[in-house]
């Protein structure tokens, strides 16, 4: 599975045009683009609440920084306790309890009744000398729990009740134990029962004797009968706490919590647990959401890239410095909004507002349609960020502006002096902007605010003096660590009054409008394949430059004699191996870019000079062997489209000029058979990233240009300037080659 989709991947990045040499560099930057985006765009979106300690005093006013609504544990706590308080104990009979003092009951009963008989019927001095002897009995006969009966005190009590009032004292005690006894008596309401006993029997009106001695029989029989279920009583109450909702209370953004110097309280606490998860879940919301609207952009980015700037997919510096000019405004922006809000400060905001200033610089980097590209975008999310609208219209419009400035005009002049014209056109404008903007809501501001208006004015000129200066200081430090020549640069390199051309021109004329002509043929080649057209001309203007050292050696420069006829085969390729490191030390020394030196140090591959390497061999003593590699360029071979459009201009411009009839068939079978021999003979196109079909349209387009500029004369009759074979200029075309 994952081989199909790194080849799936790969087919998608080939259809925007990116080379393949790259695609894995130019992912990694695409997918760091877009998290460096999203975090920017998330981070300090909220603010996380330093929780403090319970009980200590607070050192800062706790602000909630948005909108929260959160559970008040402690009121929630209570509402729990009061409900679980009103549930009442779960209480459950013990297994056969009632029955067990029912016949207790009886039984005390009947024991008190025959003691009575036998007290009825005894003295007073008997009763208390046979008490000890009546209590044993009664020991014997009754329970353990109805102990109680067995005082002395009872006896003589009993002794002073009526018959009538013992018959009376049976039916009472037996209605009051029937009217506990079937109810549940526990150990913690035992003591209630019993304290309530002596006023219940007082209520009979009866005599002391009656009353002590019912209290006694029923104290002695009105036992524990029940216990308190724990578990069904912490059952019952978690049920009945089921239906209580926790108390939830709201906060607003921007409300004081707490200030400083007060207590730390649990409930602070709790607020402040719920502020940062509910932070944490926005920014986990928030970056999701960013991460979505990065892929977005990132998508559309390339979609735009590949209808109206193709450079950027294929030159990756270039992609990186789009990605770096993207994310370093929006972090500026993101730093400066967080600074400027911090110090309530918003004239900061729009003083170094950073919109205008990467406009500039991606207009001169890349390319004013990449610039309008990224001010929409950028004004998008400075939107999001919650900048307001007269700031970021204003500096939108104001960048809108400088751009199209910059388009007409760009080659008028150079290209410091054209930055700061824009920047200050752009200051203008963004001021005008702003200014009218706040004045169509002026009325909600007041009189007083009119003064801070003004001042915001002179503030967006302000800006403009910046935009300027930071654009003229930041571009060629960007041109030097990327390596890479900006457009602006790339124009004022192909202005044919360049003094390193002008050298060439004086000092070998015969170079020079040789490569006026490979610059012809290499634009319009890139331009048909979609290549850096730019670039390629640019590099085809000095890709010979070297020759001016030598220039007699060269046969363009040669009006007679030939040098080579005076050295060794092996010092001809030497001085012809030489011409491209000559070249690049010499565009190095006049500060040519690197990536136009690159394509020029590749232009000869690393092709044999063979005209050389084959005479090397006719001297050669006795048939030894001649080192070819003597006799081959260094290389690299061609790395890019440019570079490999550079090589085959070359050759195909050298050889045309050997030919003595330029006719469409003749200039179409030369470059076609300079091409194949490059292609398939040599290899040196196969690290360029050229299709065949790109080949095909360049050859197409050689053969356009070639007979446009080396049109046929009419052929007179007699007349002998425009006759002779193709053969000839063919075997002419093979030694023009090394060259």
């Amino acid at each position: 599975m994952t081989v199909p989709s790194k080849k799936k991947f790969s087919t998608i990045l080939d259809n925007l045009l990116v080379s393949s040499q790259h695609q894995k560099t130019f992912f990694l930057y695409l997918f760091l683009m877009v998290m460096a985006i999203t975090l920017i765009l998330t981070v300090n979106r909220e603010v996380f609440i330093s929780i403090p300690n319970e009980g200590r005093l607070l050192a800062n006013d706790i602000i909630a920084p948005l909108d929260v609504r959160y559970t008040d544990v402690k009121r929630t706590q209570e509402l729990i306790a009061i409900q679980k308080d009103k549930v009442a104990d779960v209480v459950v009979f013990y297994k056969d309890a009632q029955k067990d003092i029912s016949e207790k009951f009886q039984l005390a009963l009947e024991v008190l009744s025959g003691v009575y008989a036998q007290v009825q019927s005894m003295e007073l001095s008997q009763i208390r000398d046979s008490s000890e002897n009546i209590l044993n009995v009664m020991r014997n006969s009754l329970s353990r729990d109805s102990l109680a009966l067995l005082t002395t005190d009872i006896l003589f009590h009993l002794k002073n009740l009526k018959k009538n009032e013992f018959e009376q004292l049976k039916d009472v005690s037996t209605r009051l134990f029937e009217s506990v006894a079937h109810r549940k008596i526990t150990a913690q309401n035992i003591e209630a029962y019993l304290s309530a006993l002596p006023a219940q029997i007082s209520a009979h009106g009866k005599s002391a004797s009656f009353n002590v001695v019912c209290l006694a029989l029923l104290e002695s029989c009105i036992h524990i009968n029940a216990y308190v279920d724990a578990e069904a009583t912490n059952k019952a109450k978690e049920e009945a706490v089921l239906g209580i909702l926790p108390v939830v209370r709201e906060i607003k953004k921007g409300e004081l919590i707490l200030p400083k110097g007060e207590l730390v309280t649990s409930e602070l606490v709790a607020i402040s647990k719920a502020l940062n998860k509910s932070v944490r879940k926005r920014l986990v919301a928030s970056f999701l959401g960013f991460l979505i609207l990065s892929v977005a952009v990132a998508v559309l980015l390339l979609i735009y890239a590949k209808h109206y700037e193709q450079s950027v997919l294929l030159t990756i510096d270039k992609f990186k410095v789009l990605a770096l000019l993207l994310v370093s405004c929006l972090a500026v922006l993101r730093i400066l909004f967080i600074t400027a809000s911090s110090f309530k400060q918003p004239l900061l905001l729009l003083l170094f507002h950073p919109l205008p200033t990467f406009t500039l610089l991606s207009t001169v980097l890349l390319s004013y349609k990449m610039a309008l590209f990224l001010v929409m975008v950028i004004t998008a999310f400075s939107f999001l960020m919650g900048i307001t609208v007269p700031v970021s219209l204003g500096l939108m419009i104001a960048s809108v502006a400088g751009i199209f400035s910059w388009s007409l005009s760009t080659t008028s002049s150079s290209m410091r002096k054209q930055v700061i014209l824009t920047a200050f056109k752009m200051s203008v404008i963004g001021a005008v902007v702003i200014l009218a903007l706040i004045l169509t809501d002026l009325e909600t501001h007041g009189p007083l605010y009119f003064k801070q208006t003004f001042l915001m004015f002179l503030v967006a000129l302000g800006n403009g003096l910046l935009t300027g200066i930071l654009s003229n200081g930041i571009v060629p430090f960007v041109e030097n660590i990327f390596s890479f020549a900006t457009t602006s640069r790339l124009f004022e390199l192909a202005d044919l009054s360049h003094p390193l051309l002008k050298r060439l021109q004086e000092e070998a004329p015969g170079t020079y409008q040789h490569s006026i002509a490979v610059a012809a043929l290499a634009e319009a080649a890139a331009t048909a394949i979609k290549a850096d057209a730019l670039l390629t001309k640019t590099a085809a203007y000095y890709h010979d430059i070297g020759k001016v050292k030598r220039p007699n050696f060269f046969t363009e420069n040669q009006s007679g004699e030939n040098r080579h006829d005076n050295v060794s085969p092996y010092m001809s390729s030497l001085i012809l191996i030489g011409h491209v490191r000559d070249s690049i030390d010499l565009g190095r020394e006049y500060g040519l870019p690197e990536n136009v030196l690159s394509v020029m140090g590749q232009h000869h591959g690393t092709t044999l000079i063979s005209y050389f390497f084959q005479e090397a061999k006719q001297l050669a003593v006795d048939g030894g062997e001649v080192a070819e590699e003597r006799f081959r360029y260094p290389g690299p071979k061609p790395q890019s489209k440019e570079a490999a459009i550079l090589m085959l201009a070359d050759s195909v411009e050298a050889a045309a000029r050997t030919l003595q009839q330029h006719t469409y068939s003749k200039c179409e079978n030369l470059v076609h058979k300079i091409v194949e021999h490059k292609l398939k003979d040599e290899n040196q196109l196969d690290e360029s990233d050229l299709t065949l079909k790109d080949i095909e349209k360049i050859e197409s387009v050689f053969v356009r240009s070639l007979t446009s500029m080396y049109h046929a004369r009419i052929d007179y009759p007699g007349k002998l300037s425009n006759q002779g074979g193709a053969e000839e200029g063919e075997k002419k075309a093979d030694a023009s080659n090394d060259n």
